[in-house]
């Protein structure tokens, strides 16, 4: 697990600073210099890839909420997997650009650790969620039986 270094500016390309397996499912966070990002990789083939992270937003409690949900690219998040996201550059998180104003108003600089300990929670709720599409997927084959 590599720290989160703040930077007064973004990186060419995002630093992994942790990737990991916790329920089964991938976390990914990334560094974007100027603040952090997370994700949780689901199955391609699981019925909850696909889904636009808009529909699920209300049910994954994550800081800020979901803003991210693709394929995996190749480069940072590896692909055969489907991948939600959220950042820590919402107000009140460092996010760099503004450097005395942020430290004087007390904005939070977020830990590598703090930041997977909140990835691990979001695997867990999209585990339990997975879980539960297959479950109501098998009783409804069993109906149709």
């Amino acid at each position: 697990m590599k720290e989160m270094t703040y930077l007064p500016h973004r990186l060419k390309k995002p630093e992994i600073l942790l990737d990991t397996w916790e329920e089964g499912l991938r976390i990914v966070i990334l560094s974007l210099g100027t603040h952090p990002c997370a994700y949780v990789g689901i199955p391609e083939n699981h019925l909850l890839a696909g889904v636009d992270y808009h529909d699920l937003d209300c049910l994954i409690d994550c800081h800020g909420g979901l803003t991210f949900s693709a394929k995996g690219d190749g480069k940072y998040l590896p692909e055969g997997l489907w991948w939600y996201g959220w950042d820590y550059a919402h107000h009140g998180d460092w996010v760099g650009y503004y450097g005395k104003r942020e430290e004087k108003l007390g904005w939070k600089k977020w830990t590598t650790k703090e930041i997977y300990e909140e990835a691990k929670w979001v695997a867990w709720i999209f585990r339990k969620l997975m879980d539960l599409i297959e479950r109501i997927v098998s009783q409804s084959h069993e109906e149709r039986r």
